[in-house]
């Protein structure tokens, strides 16, 4: 069973509501006669095929609400995900872990005590005296909170040995994510993505990339784990 996603890939919260009531419907019509009065296309050998493959649908559905509620308790932010499975019959990916920090990998230490800070009352109006000119880079953000930096540019934000108070507008990032989000199953077999529910402006900040952070060391041993041949790993070959 499958529900037409608008060709501009944007799904609205009533196409959501939408689709569980025709689960719903079609779950109540038991009989041959009232399953053809729903309008559905065909495509399964017979009615109780049908009603197995929406039973299911259903079942997933119960399970993608709950852990739509599970993962936007998690990350604790204003801006919801959305989960959606419009594909298949796939339930989400349970073993996910939200992360809301950085993890140390083997042997790292995080440090979260800045170098420095600024005095700044108004950070925007006195950025060549700011924190990222301590660092010698330039101030990364416009008036409004958007991002100035070119591509792979390095950004620093103003953080708690700074004067200034949490409306700064060099403070984008540890303000958390604003923008909504949906983990989506695709329908072209690669599994689940992420998409936004609305257009974004260029230079406005989405979510962090975050995950373990390794040494260099570490990189390389996972980098050559990879590389199996016929079940023996690629360090075992060269030991």
């Amino acid at each position: 069973m499958r529900y037409e996603v608008p060709a501009d890939g944007f799904i609205s919260r009533k196409d959501i509501e939408d689709m569980r009531k025709q689960v719903q419907n079609i779950l109540r019509a038991r009989s041959k006669e009232e399953l053809l009065k729903l309008n559905l296309k065909k495509g399964f050998g017979s009615t109780r095929q049908f009603l197995e493959v929406v039973e299911r649908r259903q079942q997933v559905l119960d399970v993608i609400e709950k852990w739509e509620a599970w993962i936007n308790k998690t990350s604790g932010e204003s801006a919801h995900i959305y989960v959606e499975n419009f594909a298949d019959c796939e339930a989400p990916p349970l073993n996910f872990v939200y992360l809301k920090d950085y993890r140390p990998g083997p042997g790292v230490t995080i440090n979260n005590d800045p170098p420095l800070g600024c005095s700044c009352t108004n950070c925007y109006e006195q950025k060549n005296d700011c924190c990222a000119e301590g660092f010698g880079v330039r101030y990364a953000y416009n008036q409004n909170g958007t991002l100035l930096r070119t591509f792979g540019s390095a950004i620093y934000e103003c953080n708690k040995r700074c004067m200034c108070g949490p409306d700064c507008n060099n403070r984008v990032v540890q303000k958390g994510r604003q923008v909504p989000l949906v983990i989506f199953r695709t329908a072209n077999g690669r599994g689940w993505g992420v998409r936004t529910l609305q257009r974004i402006k260029k230079g406005t900040f989405v979510m962090e990339y975050l995950g373990e952070i390794i040494t260099n060391e570490e990189a390389e041993w996972q980098d050559q784990e990879r590389h199996v041949c016929d079940g023996v790993s690629w360090r075992d070959h060269h030991e």
